[in-house]
């Protein structure tokens, strides 16, 4: 895991109206708008629980499903 924002910069950055944020949801919420932002590729620890969970759920060869999903366009 990587930080590249102090919990202290987050908390100045994020602001919601009529609402106080605590530093988590603060943090979660700068998190998502980076995803969002950026659209980075699945990182290996989440391709592989992703896969674990498909292959739990009854999906037949979640390895090749996560192959294509890379290959979507904008990806």
């Amino acid at each position: 895991m990587v930080s590249l924002f102090s919990a202290a910069d987050i908390d100045k950055l994020v602001r919601a109206s009529d609402l106080r944020l605590n530093i988590y949801q603060a943090i979660e919420i700068f998190e998502a708008v980076l995803i969002q932002a950026y659209q980075p590729d699945f990182q290996r620890h989440d391709e592989k629980r992703t896969a674990a969970y498909m292959k739990k759920m009854g999906v037949a060869n979640p390895a090749a499903m996560i192959e294509a999903a890379r290959k979507l366009p904008g990806k």
